[in-house]
């Protein structure tokens, strides 16, 4: 019997201790962000944006449930994808989505099909180089769409949540 509630404890310890805190996940984003050279002229530390801008898109969120902001990711079109310690936010110029981080399963470029459904070689619907848009797939089976500048900006967002996706869910 002592040898069951000492298996407990240590397992709700171990369970603990792999608990990310909001600095955890911060520290992670920037250090991540720093591999691939941000902020570039679309992408930008959340600290660093001018005081209107974060007056702006802080008036959209509600920073209870999302966070701190850390990332931002805009296009030429106005889209921006935000990337707090709890949630990843995207918005279109009309529609805020919003996904928590812990959620997270799947996240692929739009046009491609999701892993279940690809044939064995997948056609593309649009050039890799014109992906601006990531489709989140989360718990429930729900999509939400995140944008960034096709490129280098694109490809950071897309690696900086697979990183948070795997640290967060194993």
């Amino acid at each position: 019997m002592k040898t069951v509630g000492k298996n407990i404890a240590n397992s709700c310890i171990h369970i603990f201790a792999m608990r990310k805190t909001d600095q955890d996940i911060e520290n992670k984003l920037r250090w991540k962000a720093a591999r691939y050279h941000l902020p570039t002229s679309f992408s930008f530390y959340w600290k660093d944006l001018p005081t209107d801008r974060q007056s702006d898109v802080a008036s959209r969120i509600d920073v209870t449930t999302s966070g701190e902001p850390v990332l931002i990711f805009t296009t030429a079109a106005g889209k921006w994808t935000l990337i707090c310690t709890r949630q990843v936010i995207g918005f279109d110029g009309q529609v805020l989505e919003t996904v928590n981080l812990t959620e997270m399963r799947q996240i692929m470029p739009h046009g491609i099909p999701p892993l279940g459904d690809q044939p064995k070689a997948p056609q593309l619907t649009i050039n890799k180089a014109e992906w601006n848009q990531l489709v989140i797939t989360s718990s429930g089976d729900t999509s939400r769409t995140l944008y960034a500048q096709p490129g280098p900006d694109f490809f950071a967002l897309w690696n900086i949540l697979q990183m948070v996706r795997r640290l967060l869910n194993g």
